[in-house]
């Protein structure tokens, strides 16, 4: 009788599934994430990888995914957002929804409102939006 592989051992730590097997697959992912992102648009609406398997190459092969470039990338996106806020604030784009740019920023960047109280009674309400710094671990977890 023939003796039967165990599956298990036969798949670790093999390359045989990886869509993006060579260093020039690797670079054009990583382009078209780059302009992808930088465009303004989710990390969520990435299509040609989801975001777990983009973040297991970026942690596998650092050098083809150098964390300067994505964070640019990543300020890049948020640049897209804050210039649309301001623009539009200041009457230079028609039909501007500041309700609509507000969901986008609490959603997109984590933004959050900040009321401040006066404590002599006199109730003074203010309202800022602050960038809520999250750990990624802790929202994988979630």
């Amino acid at each position: 009788m023939k003796k039967q592989k165990r599956r298990g051992s036969y798949n670790i730590q093999n390359n045989f599934a990886e869509k993006f097997k060579t260093q020039i697959q690797r670079k054009k992912l990583l382009d078209e994430y780059i302009r992808h992102i930088s465009c303004g648009y989710s990390d969520k609406s990435f299509s040609v990888c989801d975001m777990d398997t983009f973040m297991h190459y970026c942690n596998k092969y650092p050098n083809d995914f150098p964390t300067d470039i994505i964070e640019r990338a990543k300020r890049e996106r948020l640049f897209f957002w804050e210039r649309i806020g301001i623009e539009g604030t200041t009457g230079k784009i028609p039909g501007y929804n500041s309700r609509s740019w507000e969901f986008n920023m609490k959603n997109r960047f984590r933004w959050s409102e900040k009321i401040e109280l006066e404590s002599r009674g006199n109730v003074v309400t203010s309202i800022s939006f602050v960038e809520r710094k999250t750990d990624s671990k802790v929202l994988k977890e979630k």
